[in-house]
């Protein structure tokens, strides 16, 4: 897991607890940015919306991983439709709980701000998705 032991536990406090079904959509894209998602169990597709309005498959992310990182960050709409391949458990770490934890524990908040760059530069760089 990318996620050091004493972060992940950190990350549970702050975040809010998700599940979700085989086929069952987590958002969609050009949605406001629901804030950022850790992966706990399962695997979620992430397709972009093409010119003719069908959904291409970009990559699949997985256990571990996190995605809506750039509208965290950012606090613009998602830029992809994500949508649970299995059944999926995840933490959910939006703007306001963001915001929170910079004012109640900068440490962490740092940390998280540090895994969040380092994440974002990975996918630009293994997964240039255009």
């Amino acid at each position: 897991m990318f996620f050091q032991t004493d972060v992940l536990e950190e990350f549970k406090k702050a975040g809010i607890e998700r599940q979700y079904h085989d086929g069952e959509t987590i958002f969609l894209d050009q949605e406001p940015s629901t804030g950022m998602y850790l992966i706990l169990k399962g695997e979620v597709s992430i397709m972009k919306r093409q010119a003719d309005g069908t959904n291409k498959h970009i990559t699949t992310i997985s256990t571990g991983e996190t995605l809506g990182e750039v509208s965290l960050l950012l606090e613009k709409p998602h830029t992809a439709t994500v949508v649970a391949k299995t059944e999926v458990e995840a933490l959910l770490l939006t703007q306001s709980r963001l915001r929170l934890l910079k004012q109640d524990d900068p440490a962490l908040a740092l940390r998280l701000y540090e895994i969040l760059a380092t994440t974002v530069a990975r996918h630009l760089y293994e997964r240039p998705w255009g």
